[in-house]
This record gives structure tokens, sequence and C-alpha cells, in this order.
């Protein structure tokens, strides 16, 4: 069972890290444009049961990935951790009409440009989020290296951002 260990912060310019990064020796950030349709039975079971079900389309330069993602819900813990279960498939479009086929049904969908790399044992994502704007996430192996990373990073003083893409934007459509 993969675990997902998950800091994210807010911030207002993703550049300034994007040097910071470099000057910690990290490698320069690979740019993906990830593009994510959530699903959900009609009644919002996984949502209820803090879960989600995404169906992504990244695409990095000419090559395009599609993954289907389980997440489960989300365990006690200072920062975002969750059972992740990914399988890549080949066509997006027969993936999204076998989720409808078994009664799922388009929920929200996430656009972002993704800006990744590591840092020692860490992934660090940067991210410009559609509608939602610039955030940094960190995932690593345990809690104490995510928040070795963030300190690294210099996000030691920020307040970390336990709502998904998906709950935020939801609470900008319910406005």
């Amino acid at each position: 069972m993969a675990v997902e260990i998950e800091a994210k912060f807010k911030v207002d310019e993703l550049d300034v890290y994007v040097q910071c990064l470099q000057r910690l020796g990290a490698r320069p950030p690979l740019l993906v444009r990830q593009c994510d349709q959530y699903f959900d039975h009609e009644n919002h079971s996984l949502l209820h049961g803090n879960c989600g079900l995404r169906l992504r389309q990244a695409t990095t330069g000419q090559e395009k990935k599609i993954t289907l993602c389980f997440k489960g819900p989300i365990q006690p813990g200072k920062f975002k951790t969750r059972q992740e279960i990914n399988c890549p498939l080949l066509d997006y479009a027969a993936a999204q009409e076998l989720l409808e086929a078994l009664g799922y049904v388009p929920t929200i969908r996430v656009e972002k440009e993704r800006r990744k790399t590591w840092l020692g044992d860490c992934l660090v994502c940067l991210d410009e989020v559609k509608r939602l704007g610039s955030f940094i996430e960190i995932e690593g192996p345990s809690e104490t290296a995510v928040e070795k990373a963030a300190d690294q990073l210099g996000l030691a003083g920020f307040k970390h951002v336990p709502k998904p893409y998906t709950t935020m934007l939801a609470e900008l459509d319910d406005k």
C-alpha cells in the first residue's frame, strides 16, 4: 500500500523557490501540465468518506501520461497522510467512459501547471493552480523528511494548507 505524506503551502510567487531549490542543489524543475478530473457517485459517497477518485492527464512536452488514482481517507498526523493507489492507463476517453458506466459522475476539475523536482528524498511540486493561485507541495517518506524540506525552502513559518485543491475549488463555487 502506497502512502502519501504531503504538506502544502500557499505562496505569493514560485520563482523565488525555483532559485532556492537551485541553491540547494536540486535539479531544474520539470514542467508538467496536469488536468485532473475527479469522479464520485451521485450521492457523493467518496467525498463524504473523505476519499477521491481522479483521472489525470499529465503533459510534458510531447509526452502524455494518463493515470487513475484512488485517494483513501486522510489519516491523523501533522501533514496530510493518506493511502494512494495509482494505475497507469493508455486511453483517457475509454477510462472516463468506463468510470461513467460504473456509475461515477465527473465532479471537480483541477487544472494546473506543475514544476516538479526532488530535494533530498522529497518530491517538491511548485503548482500554479487555475482559480486558486500558487502553492508548494512537498511529498516525502515521513513527516520528518517533509518538515526538513519545508525548512530548507524557508517555509517553516508558513501555515500548512491541509485541504485538497478539490475542496478549495468547491468552496469557491459555493460562494
